[in-house]
């Protein structure tokens, strides 16, 4: 029984599709992972720079505003240990009044300067600017404390906004009466005009108890979604925040991000059709060589071709060789795997025997 070459004999390094396309996925898989990790941490590096960033430009002008009233502080102070303004908050209320206004020349954008005496503090809203019942809570807080009183900003909106100011006379030791400056709010809108960054917006806030902070300032028309940055102005009950845009950028970046991972995708699906197709090219090549391989097989053992049955190894002497076939190529034809001529090679022996 003759064994002729079957199919799976010509092909020994026959391609594993499979273990190539699953290969070529993880790897696809990790390159996509490893763009969208990359980018992931130099977002996140650049938030955190611009969040540092944020945070110095809120200090920076709250150092800025603080620096605005310190000069108005100083000033109060040292009137508050000045002789004859002591004497005038015992005399009368024409003497405090003529005393308040030959102080009031120091300060170059005071609404007005009161020397009020104390156990005389009384709510007066016909002046102009008018003393109101904030401004007498804060004078009652100067009396119980030698800690200088947080600046606040009173009838925000109206003609008669004012940025308040309190010194307690004197500085320590037993009260005497107190020092009521009204200063020109538009004093630290200027600062704020004059030193916010364009990109963004900056908002000096006053808190209120159970109620909407009052905005003392603001910049910027439009407002970023960046996390705002705060920070608290020394000397005032204020705040000053600084949102930026930031949007913007990691838009970009997300649409950038995502174009890329789609021509990777796209490339990865040209380059998986190319293996398969190359590959099931290649497999039909080999599959059709086997074939007219096998038929020329068939061709000469059914003794189509006369003598060249010899070239066959297990093949005896001319004439057709009977053979049977036990498996179906994959195209559906007949594959040879054996043959017989026993008959034919015993005849030829016997005749070899009666020679000798």
């Amino acid at each position: 029984m003759i064994k002729p070459p079957l199919t799976r004999h010509l092909s020994p390094a026959r391609p594993k599709t499979k273990v190539v396309f699953i290969g070529f996925c993880v790897l696809i898989a990790t390159l996509i992972y490893g763009v969208f990790e990359f980018r992931q941490r130099m977002e996140t590096a650049r938030h955190q720079e611009q969040v540092v960033a944020n945070q110095k430009i809120v200090e920076d002008l709250a150092h800025q505003l603080s620096a605005e009233l310190k000069p108005h502080r100083a000033k109060l102070k040292a009137l508050a240990q000045k002789p004859a303004v002591v004497s005038a908050l015992s005399a009368d209320k024409v003497a405090r009044k003529k005393a308040a206004f030959a102080e009031q020349s120091a300060f170059s954008t005071a609404a007005q300067l009161r020397l009020l005496p104390r156990g005389a503090i009384q709510v007066d809203l016909d002046s102009k600017p008018p003393l109101t019942f904030a401004s007498v809570d804060m004078l009652h807080r100067a009396a119980e404390s030698d800690k200088d009183i947080a600046v606040e900003l009173h009838l925000s909106g109206t003609d008669n906004e004012q940025l308040v100011m309190v010194q307690r006379v004197p500085l320590r030791g037993p009260i005497v009466g107190f020092l009521h400056l009204s200063l020109n709010p538009n004093e630290i809108k200027r600062v704020i005009a004059s030193n916010a960054p364009s990109t963004g917006r900056v908002e000096v806030r006053q808190p209120v108890p159970k109620s909407a902070p009052t905005i003392v300032a603001k910049s910027g028309t439009v407002n970023g979604d960046f996390p705002a940055a705060i920070s608290e102005i020394e000397g005032t009950k204020w705040v000053v925040s600084y949102r930026s845009r930031g949007s913007g950028l990691e838009t970009k970046t997300v649409l950038g991000l995502g174009r890329t991972v789609t021509v990777m995708i796209a490339l990865a699906g040209c380059v998986v059709f190319l293996i398969v197709f190359l590959t099931k090219r290649r497999n039909q090549l080999m599959m059709s060589r086997a074939v007219i391989y096998q038929g020329a097989i068939r061709s000469i053992l059914e003794g189509a071709h006369p003598d060249l049955e010899r070239i066959l190894p297990g093949v005896f002497g001319p004439g057709p060789v009977g053979f049977e076939s036990t498996a179906e190529s994959p195209n559906g034809r007949e594959a040879v795997t054996g043959c017989d001529r026993s008959g034919e090679r015993a005849d030829s022996e016997d005749a070899k025997v009666a020679d000798r």
